[in-house]
C-alpha cells in the first residue's frame, strides 16, 4: 500500500496544527540548546568555523536526500481505532525468520498489552527476505495474529535506520493521536505495567521528549565494524547525545517531525543515533535519560528486578530467557522484594 505524502501531511496537520512541513516545525531556542550541549560534548575548544559547520550539517537540507519512499506490503496495513486513541504503542523490530522470538513475545510479555490499565497496541515491523517463502509465511502470520507491519526494504543491519522510519511514517500516519511510541528489538522484555507507570508521570513539552538509556560522550567509530561511519557518513568525531536503541520511547506529538527531518538529513545506519541523535537534534526534541532502559552489555534480567518497579526493559534476551522471567512475574516471588539494584 502506498502512502501518499499528501495523506501523511493531512495527518501530522490535525496533529500537529501546522501548516508547514515538520522540519520546519522546529523550535529554535530548543534547537540552540541542544547545540550547545552538542559543542560541549565534543570536548575542545570549537572555532567559530567549526561551530558553523556544525550547524550547517543540522540543518534539514532542502531536498529529500535521503527519501523514504518504501511501501507497506499488503492490503491490510494495521490502522489505529481514532475514537479509542492508543496511549502506547509498542514498535517492536523483527526480523523476517524469527517467528520463534514474535511468538514468544506474545504468549509473555505481549499479554501485559492487552490487559493494560491504558489503552495500548503492538506491533511488529518486519522487512523483507531474500527468501520469498519466508515473506509468504510473514503474510500468513500477520493474517493469523494481525499484528504485523511488513515493508519492502529489505531486512538488513544496513537498512536498520529505514526500517524504524518505516515504523515513525506508519504511526504518524494511522495512529496520530498515539501519546507515546517505544521502539524495541525483539530480544527485548518489556514490563509494560512499569512503563505505563512512569510514562503517566510524564509532563510532555510541546516541543517533544524521547526517553531511554543515555549514551554520553560516543566516539564515532571510523574501524572496519558493523557500527563503522566514515566521514563522508558522518563528519565529526562525536555523536550527539542520544539513547541506546534496544528500547526508548519518542513522545507521539513530534513522530511526523522525525519523519520528515529524516528524509532531508543523510543516512546512517546507526538506528539509534540517527533517530535519537541526529533527528533529535534538527528539530530541538528533549532528551531524558531514565532509569530502567537497558544498555546494549548488562547482566541477565530476573523477575525480581522487574517485581521491584525497577527495569522497564531488559535486552539480549533469548525465547527461552524471557519464558523464564514471565513465569517468574506470574508466581509473584515472594523473596523479590528484599532485592534493591537494577541488576539482582
Amino acid at each position: 500500500m502506498q502512502i501518499t505524502d499528501v495523506n501523511l501531511l493531512r495527518a501530522l496537520k490535525e496533529r500537529d496544527d501546522s501548516d508547514t512541513t515538520y522540519y520546519q516545525t522546529t523550535y529554535p531556542v530548543r534547537k540552540e540548546a541542544v547545540l550547545q550541549t552538542y559543542f560541549t560534548f565534543l570536548g575542545e575548544t570549537l572555532s567559530k568555523e567549526d561551530e558553523a559547520k556544525i550547524r550547517e550539517y543540522y540543518e534539514p537540507r532542502k531536498n529529500r536526500v535521503n527519501p523514504i519512499d518504501y511501501v507497506f506490503v499488503g492490503n491490510r496495513v494495521l490502522q489505529c481505532n481514532l475514537a479509542k486513541p492508543k496511549f502506547l504503542i509498542i514498535m517492536c523490530l523483527s526480523s523476517p525468520d524469527n517467528i520463534l522470538q514474535r511468538n514468544t513475545i506474545r504468549m509473555t510479555w505481549g499479554q501485559m498489552v492487552r490487559y493494560a490499565k491504558r489503552t495500548m497496541k503492538i506491533v511488529f515491523i518486519v522487512g523483507k527476505s531474500n527468501d520469498p517463502s519466508i515473506d509468504s509465511a510473514v503474510e500468513k502470520e500477520h493474517t493469523m495474529y494481525g499484528d504485523i507491519i511488513h515493508i519492502t526494504s529489505m531486512d538488513t543491519y544496513e537498512d536498520l535506520t529505514t526500517k524504524v522510519m518505516m515504523g515513525l511514517k506508519w504511526a504518524a500516519t494511522f495512529c496520530p493521536t498515539v501519546q507515546f511510541l517505544m521502539k524495541v528489538d525483539d530480544d527485548c522484555f518489556v514490563h509494560v505495567d512499569n512503563a505505563i507507570s512512569m510514562l503517566e508521570k510524564l509532563t510532555v513539552p510541546k516541543h517533544g521528549v524521547i526517553l531511554g538509556n543515555a549514551n554520553f560522550n560516543h566516539f564515532v567509530d571510523r574501524n572496519e565494524t558493523k557500527w563503522m561511519m566514515t566521514e563522508e557518513e558522518f563528519p565529526f568525531k562525536k555523536m550527539p547525545l542520544y539513547l541506546n536503541g534496544q528500547t526508548y520511547v519518542i513522545s507521539g506529538n513530534i513522530l511526523g517531525r522525525l519523519f520528515e527531518a529524516g528524509e532531508h538529513m543523510p543516512y546512517i545506519k546507526i538506528e539509534d543515533g540517527f533517530v535519537t541523535g541526529i533527528l533529535r537534534t534538527v528539530i530541538g526534541a528533549s532528551i531524558v535519560p531514565t532509569r530502567g532502559f537497558p544498555r546494549y552489555v548488562m547482566a541477565p534480567a530476573s523477575p525480581c528486578s522487574f517485581h521491584n518497579d525497577r527495569r522497564i526493559s531488559a535486552t539480549n534476551n533469548s525465547p527461552a530467557q524471557m519464558k523464564k522471567i514471565w513465569d517468574g512475574l506470574q508466581i509473584k516471588m515472594t523473596d523479590c522484594y528484599g532485592c534493591q539494584s537494577v541488576t539482582c
